[in-house]
């Protein structure tokens, strides 16, 4: 469960919670850097509350987000020296990636201590409610900024600007498919 909560933390902090104005920061120094990675830190020991009784758990998210201001401070030193951002961007989040799945299996290791509430039982241990909040975010930010490098990479004069109509398509399909599915099993199953 916590691979699944650093996931969409990583997800969260960096695409939805990475404006115009904080990727400008990170590009001019390493305050920015830092902010960011606090954000990823912040987010993650919100939704792994229930694991952070145990020292040693958040001694592992603050290394997590050591790495990946390691990680994100290679990508910026780099990106100014590759014509391939892309590929770039790709190593950059397969290197977070790999690192989060590594953080939560240790976290993973250690029991939550969480009451026994509604809460608790019906949304926080909803796999299913994480899955869908991570699909979203990849739907949208994520694979905007994919396609934006896509295009970027054969015309290095355009500028990243969310596209917020597409979002609202691709969710609205994203809702679509789910209603479909949840039908055909309700229905036919």
């Amino acid at each position: 469960m916590p691979t699944f909560y650093l996931i969409l933390s990583h997800l969260i902090a960096d695409f939805t919670l990475q404006p115009k104005k904080l990727l400008r920061w990170k590009h001019r120094g390493w305050q920015g850097q830092a902010f960011h990675c606090f954000i990823f830190w912040l987010i993650s020991s919100i939704f792994l509350l229930p694991y952070l009784i145990y020292l040693q758990n958040w001694l592992i998210i603050t290394l997590l987000a050591i790495s990946h201001y390691i990680i994100d401070k290679i990508k910026l030193t780099l990106n100014g020296r590759s014509e391939d951002k892309l590929v770039l961007f790709l190593t950059d989040q397969a290197f977070h990636i790999f690192f989060v799945f590594i953080a939560g299996y240790l976290i993973g290791a250690t029991p939550m201590v969480w009451p026994d509430t509604f809460f608790y039982t019906n949304m926080y241990l909803n796999v299913k409610l994480v899955t869908y909040a991570s699909v979203l975010v990849f739907i949208t930010y994520t694979w905007d900024i994919f396609k934006f490098l896509l295009k970027h990479k054969f015309n290095p004069k355009k500028f990243y600007k969310p596209n917020y109509r597409h979002f609202t398509k691709r969710i609205l399909l994203f809702i679509g498919i789910y209603v479909l599915f949840i039908g055909y099993r309700y229905f036919l199953l």
